[in-house]
């Protein structure tokens, strides 16, 4: 009975009540780096807050390309939010998707199974790193636009491994622009949203991540919790630090992200 009640204020929910402990440590711990979400994600949720704020049209279609667990979809109120992901990669990298169903599943590296030119926006976000023919990729996504409908990506300049073996590309100006040109897609913005402070601060925090493994047995785990929060303590407080002065650096030479709005090309009339 008290686990159900438990599961109730759950999005992933709980077998047993040894889990508990395991996740009490890792929520605290999430909660104790700065930004919460780390700087990689803080940055990348905000940009694309403030994208679906304008592009949310009543009567357009948006597809989100290895949507996951949808952590998007509450962004858009008025358009129609579409989906899909590999089943596959899922199930292989055992990924929780949070009960999030999704429209279609497919190998966006192959096909995307819609018709040509049908959907006003094609959201990419933290995808390309994770795809074997990202050429291809960006080729299906242009061909399922409607022409003058809009691409938005945020992919890494500076990415650390993860999900492997499924994680292949690290991406630069030049090929982002390369790959939006060979494909019909018109850049109107490539930013990149923090320089090199913001990513010592992403570097801390996943160092830390690291030495406290959250794969660790829970036993060990609670043993080294105390010292944990003295490690994220400190180093939260020099992120903060490190948050404010990536005010000074200017070029932004290393970033964590390459953020792209771009658009799809009127066909030619004859």
């Amino acid at each position: 009975m008290l686990l159900n009640l438990i599961n109730s204020r759950l999005k992933r929910k709980i077998t047993s009540y040894n889990e508990i402990p395991d996740r009490l440590i890792n929520k605290i711990s999430y909660h104790l780096q700065f930004p919460p979400s780390g700087f990689g994600r803080y940055h990348v949720n905000k940009f694309i807050k403030q994208i679906s704020e304008q592009y949310d049209i009543e009567g357009k279609i948006l597809l989100d390309v290895g949507a996951g667990h949808q952590p998007y979809k509450s962004f858009v109120n008025k358009l129609k939010y579409e989906s899909c992901d590999s089943d596959h990669v899922i199930k292989e990298m055992k990924y929780d998707v949070l009960d999030a169903k999704h429209d279609f599943y497919c190998n966006i590296n192959e096909k995307i199974p819609r018709d040509n030119k049908h959907y006003d926006i094609v959201l990419c976000s933290e995808v390309l790193e994770h795809v074997y023919d990202p050429k291809n990729v960006v080729k299906e996504i242009s061909r399922i636009l409607k022409d003058g409908g809009i691409f938005i990506a945020t992919v890494p300049m500076c990415g650390g491994e993860h999900m492997l073996p499924h994680n292949y590309f690290n991406y630069l100006g030049p090929g982002i622009e390369y790959l939006l040109k060979e494909n019909d897609l018109i850049p109107l913005s490539i930013t990149k949203p923090a320089g090199g402070f913001h990513l010592i601060g992403n570097v801390f925090n996943k160092l830390i991540n690291s030495i406290f493994d959250i794969n660790k047995k829970t036993y060990i785990k609670c043993l080294l919790f105390p010292l944990e929060i003295g490690f994220r303590i400190i180093f939260a407080v020099i992120n903060i630090l490190l948050f404010y002065l990536d005010e000074i650096d200017k070029k932004k030479s290393w970033a964590q992200h390459y953020f792209v709005i771009a658009k799809k090309r009127s066909s030619k009339i004859p």
